[in-house]
């Protein structure tokens, strides 16, 4: 008992067990400080505006299912003026017995004319456009005359003129064709006829005319 009551109460013994007690709470201590400056530099480096950033890439966005393709041009290369839907006529009424009434444009020319007038308005240095008509002489009733298809075109020049296009920007030729099935207009940009064409067979009429 002796030996253990000494052994017990030995200044050496009684030493080292303070420090093995007093070591403990210090290194926790220590680790605890550790862990508080490392959550601090972390909030102090995310909120520092100077800190640098992840720069992102912007992703383009998707072509549109919807979005439509660019129009074909309806200028060809010979100067021809391509419309959806070809520019028609119809007899109105009757001046008599025996008589036909006057050749106008048909309701469903509306169409085509309008794509005519978008053309000029959206080219307004185009030109000048030529408003070419052409008719069979063998299916006129009233003989061959090159004033009849001219008529047809200056119909056709009035119609602009009344929709906002300049008549000098305008000319109206007609002529006779034999292969021309009923009345026929076609449009080109730029002056002239066609090479070969007798004098005869053809009639040009001032736009500008009332």
């Amino acid at each position: 008992m002796d030996r253990v009551c000494e052994a017990s109460t030995s200044p050496d013994r009684r030493r080292r067990a303070w420090r093995d007690e007093s070591t403990y709470p210090r290194a926790r201590v220590r680790l605890l400080l550790l862990i508080g400056l490392f959550l601090m530099s972390g909030c102090k480096s995310s909120n520092d505006p100077s800190s640098p950033t992840v720069a992102t890439a912007s992703v383009p966005p998707a072509p549109s299912a919807t979005a439509k393709a660019p129009e074909p041009d309806p200028l060809t290369k010979d100067g021809e003026l391509k419309t959806s839907s070809p520019v028609a006529f119809e007899v109105r009424g009757l001046n008599g017995p025996g008589t036909m009434g006057p050749t106008v444009l048909a309701a469903s020319s509306d169409k085509a004319l309008e794509e005519i007038r978008a053309y000029l308005v959206a080219h307004p240095n185009a030109g000048p456009l030529r408003i070419e008509a052409s008719a069979n002489p063998l299916q006129m009733s009233s003989g061959p005359n090159p004033r009849f298809p001219a008529s047809l075109a200056q119909n056709v020049a009035r119609w602009l003129v009344d929709h906002g296009i300049d008549c000098k920007r305008l000319e109206v030729i007609g002529f006779l064709d034999r292969e021309t099935q009923g009345e026929r207009v076609r449009f080109y940009v730029g002056s002239g006829s066609k090479a070969g064409r007798p004098p005869a067979e053809e009639a040009r009429l001032d736009p500008c005319a009332k």
